[in-house]
């Protein structure tokens, strides 16, 4: 049983309500099991490295160039990521393919960064998993029934990685109890954006990371890389570098609800989020990371 495609926000499932017994997660999904990226990307893992030598980001091209050498590197690799991810059929066909290359570039720069190359070899393998999953399901325009600027999408794109989970893992399959807790955590992410716009309050963010810590298991692969995705918006760009960088939750609320640690990894995403965009321009990539790094 896999989590519903649309589940209605009329259901049974009632988070008030669940027992205390309900809030330990299952025994009989191994979430000790960590899937390695390389073992599941294996070609995309070998053309990730060879971006910067395909593809010209000198200060003279342009960004239309930039794109079509990046597709012609890595649309050989779409079929093997549509083996794991089948959202990426859809994905691709969004903004004429540019959000697949957005997340392949980002990914390239995460594996660059000087911060991912000091972290541990599960946060690495984490980072490179929440960067493939932040945007599956940007739209072109507001996801989750927004009408605007797709700033809603950390939250679907957070649904469809407990959809992937659920696949990898086969937590519905093995527990019928936990693929409902699944789909009632869906309805729990729609309903703290159910009348908002691009800000969540606290109560809502932590019965979210709440309520996912006790399926997945506290500190386990998927629930790290889940808080990742749905929280990658989460910081605010230093107001110095004039970004317009949507965030949906105040400093004060993330330093309570994000370990030293966890906002480390973060940090990484979101800095190299905005920072993929303008690797042509090597000066202002140092600045925007420096920025960051001193601003949080």
């Amino acid at each position: 049983m896999c989590i519903r495609d649309s589940v209605s926000t009329q259901s049974t499932w009632d988070y008030q309500k669940m027992k205390k017994k309900d809030v330990l997660s299952c025994s009989s999904i191994d979430y000790g099991y960590e899937p390695e990226f390389e073992k599941y990307f294996p070609k995309l893992s070998t053309a990730i490295l060879k971006l910067e030598i395909e593809v010209d980001f000198s200060s003279t091209s342009t960004e239309e160039s930039r794109l079509l050498e990046a597709k012609k590197l890595f649309e050989p690799t779409y079929d093997e990521i549509e083996s794991v991810l089948p959202e990426w059929k859809i994905l691709k066909l969004r903004k004429k393919g540019g959000i697949c290359i957005h997340i392949l570039r980002m990914l390239y720069c995460v594996m660059k960064d000087e911060d991912y190359e000091k972290a541990g070899k599960r946060e690495q393998n984490i980072m490179k998993w929440a960067t493939m999953l932040h945007d599956i399901f940007k739209c072109d325009k507001g996801s989750l029934g927004g009408k605007q600027k797709d700033t809603a999408h950390p939250f679907g794109s957070a649904i469809e990685a407990l959809k992937i989970f659920d696949r990898i893992y086969k937590i519905g399959e093995k527990c019928a109890h936990c693929g409902e807790r699944l789909a009632g955590l869906e309805i729990l992410i729609r309903l703290s954006l159910k009348g908002m716009h691009t800000l969540i309050n606290l109560l809502g963010m932590e019965s979210i990371v709440n309520e996912a810590a006790s399926i997945l298991g506290k500190d386990s692969f998927c629930l790290i890389v889940f808080k990742l995705v749905i929280m990658h918006q989460s910081i605010s760009a230093p107001p110095s570098l004039g970004y317009d960088y949507p965030s949906f939750l105040a400093d004060e609320v993330i330093k309570k609800i994000c370990s030293k640690e966890y906002l480390e990894l973060l940090k990484i995403i979101i800095m190299n989020d905005i920072t993929n965009r303008c690797m042509h321009n090597k000066e202002k990539t140092v600045k925007t990371k420096l920025a960051f790094r001193l601003h949080f």
